[in-house]
């Protein structure tokens, strides 16, 4: 169990926010005189409609080349710096569930909370690829997209834009089914300077954020951010945890489970609570000078979460994650003719993950060395060419920093081996052709081969896209691709070490789209997708990382967006179902479905259906009223999964036992409220998961990837924040 902070740490805490906001009031009292009240390009872009963005050509994070979201050869989900703030939203996960369709997040006893799309979700979030301004951040050797996820901290945050879909094309091995990418603020989109404080109610958190940007002479700019936030989570009284006794065949002496009855003991951690206390840290630092950038950014996080029950009966260490993550980038681009140039970029990461596993910790360093040059050519107006090559070099084993006392340790070699040094090499060229090759036709054309020692053959990735303008408000789109994903780099290390290259896991993707823009304010889009893969995840009967079989799964999504100047809303469905997973052993022990042991035909970890709705009205030009609601209609493949595990493994996990709430519906409905005092000071209360001050039930969450947590839920608790922003 975590000891609370001391006085002291907390005082520090104090007087660092008190700091903040007195020095850099008196510096930008001084500033605001000096500097002109241009419009930035934020703003410019809010005052546009709906059908003005739609047709605003910019560099997209769905394409290698320029194209506008009407062309887009990809479901993409744009989540802007309004939304953010409206929502209220305490993390990147939660900000990601709330807008984007048909994503869904699980819970996990041995690792971080899970985001999967479509139906495709794993125990290891490595099958999609998180980015900061186009710069893939995901953690090699273990977990993958691990940083950002959790923190508070999210006003540095110009946009996101999400692909709903396979990205590997673009963005090389791991964008399976899915891309975020995260944009930060520039010197561009923001001047002056800003403060806010938020305070968390219930599921505790306390945060300051601060950033300044100012336009420099000559086309320069300059960008800078800090945030930092504590965050002591909710107590197991108020986010309950109903652990199932089912799944263990042996005693447990002295602990009531009979998973009816939320599950307490004093050495609990609180859910959402820091790993180690530890404060969670975010600092951004961009220069831009013409075509030049550069910029620098720190992270840490990571947290606590409830442990399997026997963690508790052999009186194991509270079990969590933790990261910490350095980067710098240097990009600029060579401009040869108005029609030709080059864009060239590298960077460097550094990246600390550990994990407490039982009893051991689990952690190491990793650096990663990143070089990208592509060539830009418009030699038609109505043709567009980019080409180029990327290069990664990684570094594994190095002792942890933040354990330096420790030597590296990796799950494959165990507890009590320290883990090798290795390095790797990762080659990839790409290239990308946008035609418009009628006047209502376009077509996109791109593939990426990307080679890796530890991989047994190329990893290719294409993707055909056919656009048609079927009048002034109708487009359709089809779009076929494959995507593809490397293991982790323990996994292959280890496969390696033993002789054998590693197998890689390719998904093909193919959907159709339609997208109408019935009037300036209101955009309608529908789609519907099928893709197959090939499998390679934890094989739970071996215990390894293995190829598992082939599955297919189909589905539709559909979207509702209404925007007008006091009025916002957006409305999406999304359906997923599994179709087959053929294994190539029937004995095989998997997480993703009972299906193949003739147990239903649906996902074990996913909700066939989710709604979502947002919306935000401006009552006045002070007030504004917001809220979220996202269903989960109900995920029948756990109960099938449950009674396929209690059946083969003749655990009977149903006598005297609740399954109660167990792959149940789930309902998260969030509230809030914003008012402008004045040009500068703005307040916001945000209410979340408030079904629950009916029935907690409402909110709960299951456990999912592995039969001990299938049969394990808990409830969000209903909370509230409060945030102050003061702008200079």
């Amino acid at each position: 169990m975590l000891t609370k902070k001391s006085a002291s740490q907390k005082d520090r805490y104090v007087v660092l926010t008190v700091f903040v906001w007195l020095s850099l009031g008196l510096a930008a009292c001084s500033l605001a005189k000096a500097q002109t009240s241009e419009p930035n390009l934020m703003d410019s872009l809010l005052e546009m409609s709906l059908e003005e963005l739609m047709n605003v050509e910019i560099a997209y994070t769905a394409a290698l080349t320029k194209t506008t979201p009407r062309l887009a050869p990809a479901a993409v989900t744009t989540i802007t710096k309004d939304d953010i703030r409206a929502s209220g939203a305490r993390s990147l996960d939660e900000l990601l569930e709330i807008y984007v369709p048909n994503l869904q997040m699980v819970l996990h006893l041995w690792e971080p909370r899970h985001l999967g799309l479509r139906g495709s979700i794993s125990d290891r979030d490595d099958k999609y690829l998180l980015l900061v301004n186009g710069r893939v951040m995901n953690e090699r050797l273990h977990y993958g997209a691990i940083s950002e996820r959790d923190l508070p901290l999210l006003q540095d945050i110009q946009r996101i834009e999400v692909i709903r879909g396979p990205g590997s094309v673009l963005y090389g091995p791991g964008a399976l089914f899915m891309v975020i990418n995260i944009i930060t603020d520039n010197a561009e989109t923001f001047q002056g300077f800003e403060v806010t404080n938020r305070l968390g109610l219930v599921d505790k958190f306390s945060g300051v954020e601060v950033k300044y940007g100012k336009k420099l002479d000559d086309g320069a700019g300059l960008f800078l951010y800090a945030g930092m936030a504590e965050q002591h989570g909710a107590s197991p009284h108020d986010a309950e945890f109903f652990p199932n006794r089912g799944y263990y065949n042996w005693p447990v002496e002295g602990i009531a489970i009979s998973g009816r009855d939320a599950f307490y003991d004093p050495r609990l951690p609180n859910h959402n609570s820091a790993y180690l206390g530890r404060d969670r840290l975010k600092v951004h630092g961009e220069y831009q000078n013409k075509d030049l950038t550069f910029w620098a950014r720190y992270t840490r996080g990571g947290s606590n979460y409830y442990p399997w029950i026997a963690g508790i009966y052999w009186d194991w260490p509270a079990q969590g994650s933790g990261y910490q993550q350095l980067t710098f980038w240097l990009s600029d681009k060579v401009r040869f003719s108005d029609q030709f140039d080059f864009d060239a970029t590298m960077s460097f990461i550094i990246t600390d993950y550990e994990r407490t596993q039982d009893t051991t910790i689990y952690a190491s360093r990793q650096d990663e060395i990143h070089f990208k040059g592509i060539f830009n050519w418009q030699p038609q107006e109505r043709l567009s060419l980019a080409f180029g090559g990327e290069y990664f070099d990684n570094q594994f084993g190095k002792k942890s920093v933040y354990r330096w006392a420790i030597p590296p340790k990796a799950a494959p070699w165990g507890g009590d081996v320290t883990m090798p040094k290795w390095s790797t090499e990762t080659a990839s060229i790409l290239g990308e052709a946008q035609w418009q090759f009628a006047e209502k036709w376009s077509a996109f054309l791109g593939g990426r081969i990307d080679w890796h020692p530890f991989v047994e053959e190329e990893m290719v990735s294409p993707r055909f896209a056919l656009i048609h303008d079927l009048t002034k408000k109708d487009t359709l789109k089809a779009i076929v691709s494959n995507s593809v994903r490397a293991s982790t780099a323990e996994d292959m290390k280890k496969a390696f070490d033993e002789g054998n290259e590693s197998d890689y896991e390719d998904m093909i993707n193919y959907e159709l789209q339609w997208q109408r823009q019935q009037t300036s304010n209101l955009w309608f889009s529908c789609s519907v997708f099928y893709n197959e893969r090939h499998v390679v995840a934890w094989d739970q009967g071996r215990s390894f990382v293995a190829p598992l079989g082939e599955m297919s799964i189909y589905g539709a999504e559909a979207e509702i967006l209404y925007r007008t100047d006091r009025l916002s809303m957006a409305l999406s469905h999304g359906y997923s179902q599994l179709r087959d997973f053929e294994l190539d052993d029937p004995e095989t022990d998997q997480f993703f479905t009972a299906e193949p042991y003739g147990y239903g035909n649906d996902l074990a970890a996913w909700h066939d259906h989710i709604t979502k709705l947002n919306a935000k009205y401006n009552v006045t030009k002070k007030l504004r009223v917001n809220g979220s609601l996202v269903i989960y209609w109900g995920c029948p493949g756990r109960k099938d999964y449950l009674e396929a595990t209690r059946v083969r493994q003749s655990w009977d996990y149903t006598e005297g036992v609740s399954t109660l709430r167990i792959g149940d519906p789930a309902y998260f409905l969030n509230l809030g409220l914003g008012y402008t005092f004045s040009k500068h000071i703005k307040i916001a209360a945000n209410a979340y998961n408030v079904l629950g001050l009916l029935d907690k039930s409402y909110n709960h969450r299951d456990y999912a990837f592995s039969g001990i947590q299938r049969s394990s839920t808990m409830t969000e608790t209903p909370a509230a924040a409060i945030s102050l922003t003061y702008e200079f």
